[in-house]
């Protein structure tokens, strides 16, 4: 499978994992346009489950994961072949991806820092998190950790009043409590948080993964609005593959993990409180338990020696001529 191929076909597994949530919402959206044809009762209805679907898609963003990369696959994937009469431009632009995503491959799994950066601007797996508002920032620490610095939609994400139906099938709105409004979004951050190391694990093997959620805040003395960490959290995979995100509290669940930060504003002023995030020094150790076994190094290097020769074979038998440049392994 040549590079572009495996980038549209991770990017139709994205899509494939896209939530109910998201996809009802996408239906409701097309109703609102055709409201106008509703009677006053399907009007309301729609406009309620309308409220009800924005908060179960916030609320929800922590549960679904793209697939994971399969980096071996892709360091042992033969090289495209040539058919006779072929257009010669298109088969080297073939070619030229396969090297690439078979350089990558190997740099990923030989715990290249630059390897991993370029993964993770190349085969980007954030595509709901970026339509939602985020922006991501990462910091590759070494073959094991990676930082992200993620910084969320402000409060006015979430709804400021609660929708129902009255007896008499008309919308009812009030304001949302206010425990109840922090609760939601510390729920939406948390939830984020969690979001974003699922994603990372599916696409690199790393052991831990550092996220530090930022806020828009008020800053008291000026009166300014500034970006102000509020959550930092550092996950490790063998915690994360064992919570069951389908039942769990993403508030809660950090409990889980050692963190700085709980996401919830003050009482009197109704505003966060920075934290110092975390660092990866912050955690002793210079790398987290549960790392690869030499054995399992030592296999992969067995694979690799195999899958070189394999590849060499099958460019000797074929019959056309290939680019000049190497398909040599690196």
């Amino acid at each position: 499978m040549s590079w572009s191929a495996t980038l549209k076909h991770l990017e139709s597994q994205q899509r494939r994992v896209e939530r109910a949530a998201k996809k009802r919402q996408r239906e409701i959206e097309k109703l609102l346009k055709e409201q106008a044809k509703l009677s006053a009762q399907e009007q309301a209805r729609l406009e309620v489950e309308a409220f009800e679907n924005r908060l179960e898609v916030l609320l929800s963003v922590h549960r679904e994961v793209s697939s994971e990369v399969d980096w071996m696959a892709e360091l042992s994937a033969l090289p495209p072949f040539q058919k006779s009469g072929a257009d010669m431009n298109a088969y080297q632009e073939e070619f030229s991806s396969w090297q690439k995503a078979r350089l990558l491959a190997k740099r990923v799994l030989d715990g290249d820092p630059s390897g991993y950066g370029e993964a993770l601007s190349e085969v980007s797996s954030f595509g709901e998190l970026a339509t939602l508002g985020y922006s991501i920032a990462f910091r590759v620490e070494n073959r094991w950790s990676i930082e992200c610095e993620l910084s969320v939609s402000g409060r006015d994400v979430i709804p400021r009043e609660v929708k129902s139906l009255t007896a008499s099938g008309k919308v009812g709105s009030k304001a949302m409590p206010k425990a109840r409004f922090h609760e939601v979004y510390q729920d939406y951050v948390c939830g984020c948080v969690l979001r974003v190391a699922r994603e990372v694990f599916a696409l690199l093997p790393v052991r831990m993964v550092i996220v530090t959620a930022t806020v828009s805040s008020v800053e008291a003395s000026t009166g300014n609005d500034v970006e102000i960490p509020v959550l930092s959290v550092a996950m490790p995979r063998d915690v994360i593959e064992r919570l069951d995100f389908d039942r769990l509290d993403p508030s809660d669940s950090m409990e889980n993990f050692i963190h700085r930060g709980d996401v919830m504003a003050s009482r009197k002023t109704g505003e966060f409180t920075s934290i110092k995030p975390l660092k990866a020094e912050d955690l002793g150790a210079g790398m987290p338990s549960g790392l690869p076994c030499d054995s399992l190094w030592e296999r992969i290097r067995e694979m690799r020696s195999r899958i070189g020769t394999a590849s060499s074979k099958q460019g000797m038998s074929q019959t056309h001529q290939s680019p000049s440049t190497s398909a040599t392994p690196a």
